[in-house]
C-alpha cells in the first residue's frame, strides 16, 4: 500500500479566498466573457435585465421541452407507420405464397 501524506509540499503555492474561483463566476465567464469582466469591475447588471433574462431562460426551457415532446410524438407515428408497411409487406408476400 502506498504511504499518503496529507500535508501540502512546501513547494506548491497557497491562495486564498480573494485568489479562488468560484463555478458560479466559471459559468458566467463561459456564457458571456464581456459580462463576466464588467462585473469584475464592479458593474451591476439592473434588476429588470436579471428579470428579462430569467424570463428568457424560462422561455427557452419551455420551447426545448414542447420540441422534445413534439418529436417524441413524431418518432411514435413513424414507428406506428413503419410497422403498418412492414405488417402490410409480409401480407402481400403471403399471399404472393399462397398463390403458388
Amino acid at each position: 500500500m502506498h504511504d499518503i501524506n496529507h500535508a501540502e509540499p512546501s513547494n506548491v503555492p497557497s491562495f486564498g479566498p480573494e485568489q479562488m474561483v468560484s463555478a458560479s463566476e466559471l459559468k458566467e465567464f463561459v456564457y458571456c466573457p464581456h459580462a463576466w469582466l464588467l462585473n469584475q469591475q464592479g458593474l451591476r447588471v439592473m434588476d429588470r435585465t436579471v428579470q428579462e433574462r430569467q424570463a428568457g431562460i424560462v422561455f427557452h426551457e419551455e420551447r426545448a421541452e414542447a420540441a422534445k415532446k413534439a418529436s417524441n410524438r413524431q418518432s411514435l407515428w413513424w414507428a406506428i407507420l413503419l410497422a403498418l408497411l412492414g405488417s402490410a409487406f409480409l401480407l402481400v408476400q403471403a399471399l404472393l405464397e399462397s398463390r403458388r
